[in-house]
């Protein structure tokens, strides 16, 4: 076991994502880690998390694993970090995402919660969530998030939309930084110049884990209506799915496209980042209403379309919109004409909406950066 005395500088203890089985918390978690190895040792919790989800958060071994570190908890091991500190900060980073909470019974385990984290606040632990959204609550879970509110730091959303819920429940100190799969950088070997298919990937349900082909019917629909008018029938389509709990829905929309589109297939394991972010650099665009399979395919250089409703993809969305990229997102429940005529023009003007995507990438890492230094520096200076 590490001795904890090797330890020198600020300690940054990470609670990763539970969520294993979604791509897309990976890849918002390693982004966070990634980032914030410049501001400290990073520890990570690795109780109840197998060893191939913390190898792809820290390839090489890169961070602390908190087993090295410590028989104890997390909680317990913060503790006992707080009373052998000297001049040390000790901060304990919580995973992004979107928190949305009803019932009685969710109220009382954030209450719960708060009480723990509130006292490793008032041990001297600065507690940090950025980067992430929130809602639906009902009222007593939207007053009891806001109460969770005061045992951060800092606490931050990533759009608009959760600032605006923040504040309606009086939030502690709310602030906004941007999504951090903003600030991810894929691997990649090339920049592919010769793009040849199509990605579409698609949720499987509202939220959870179970499929749902009444949901997923009319979307299917109107996507064949939209790709029917709007690509040749020879095209090359690839189904994926970085969720697995999707799986079902790439092959429900499989069996509709293909008698239209015969040069369609589905990629039928679930994509670690490598795996997607290589399927997405090939792509001529890809086609979501998964937040994080949008922003991973922008960070490959690849158009990276949304096929939602408001009603239901409210944080594609509101990023979207809060980026001025609302012109660039299909609507399920649209009309098919006005759909098609939108990806056509976005396929016709690829390298121009390329610039803008890359542009935005630029501008919320640095905002995500500023945010960062802003919280881990303002001791230092």
């Amino acid at each position: 076991m590490l001795n904890s005395a090797e330890l020198t500088g600020d300690e940054i203890y990470f609670k990763p994502a539970l969520q294993i089985e979604n791509t897309g918390d990976l890849l918002i978690n390693k982004a966070e880690i990634d980032l914030v190895r410049n501001y400290g040792n990073v520890i990570l919790d690795d109780n109840n998390r197998p060893a191939w989800f913390m190898n792809q958060l820290s390839p090489g071994g890169q961070d602390v694993l908190l087993s090295s570190l410590s028989s104890r908890s997390l909680y317990k091991t913060i503790l006992k970090r707080l009373k052998n500190r000297s001049n040390k900060s000790v901060y304990l980073l919580m995973p992004g995402g979107n928190t949305s909470r009803k019932g009685k019974q969710a109220a009382i385990n954030t209450l719960k919660s708060f009480l723990r984290l509130y006292s490793l606040k008032l041990a001297g632990c600065k507690i940090i969530r950025t980067g992430f959204s929130i809602g639906p609550f009902d009222e007593i879970n939207g007053w009891m998030e806001s109460l969770y509110s005061r045992a951060f730091y800092h606490y931050s959303f990533r759009d608009q939309s959760s600032l605006k819920l923040a504040r309606k429940y009086k939030f502690k100190n709310p602030k906004y930084a941007p999504d951090l799969a903003w600030a991810y950088e894929p691997e990649l070997a090339t920049d592919v110049q010769n793009k040849e298919y199509f990605v579409i990937s698609l949720r499987s349900n509202t939220y959870g884990e179970i499929h749902d082909s009444n949901y997923l019917k009319p979307i299917k629909t109107k996507l064949l209506e939209v790709l029917r008018s709007a690509i040749p029938s020879d095209s090359r389509i690839i189904l994926s799915y970085q969720v697995k709990y999707d799986r079902d829905a790439c092959f429900e929309v499989c069996d509709l496209l293909i008698h239209e589109f015969p040069n369609i297939e589905v990629l039928d394991r679930k994509l670690l980042l490598k795996d997607a972010e290589d399927l997405y650099a090939g792509a001529k665009c890809v086609l979501s209403n998964r937040l994080h399979v949008l922003l991973l395919a922008m960070q490959t250089n690849t158009l990276a379309i949304p096929f939602i409703n408001d009603v239901d993809n409210r944080k594609v969305t509101s990023i979207y919109n809060d980026n001025q990229l609302g012109g660039y997102m299909l609507y399920s429940d649209g009309e098919a004409f006005s759909e098609r005529d939108k990806l056509k023009f976005i396929l016709e003007n690829e390298v121009e909406i390329m610039q803008k995507f890359k542009s935005l990438v630029r501008k919320n890492k640095d905002l995500i950066i500023k945010n960062l230094d802003q919280v881990f520096l303002k001791n230092q200076q």
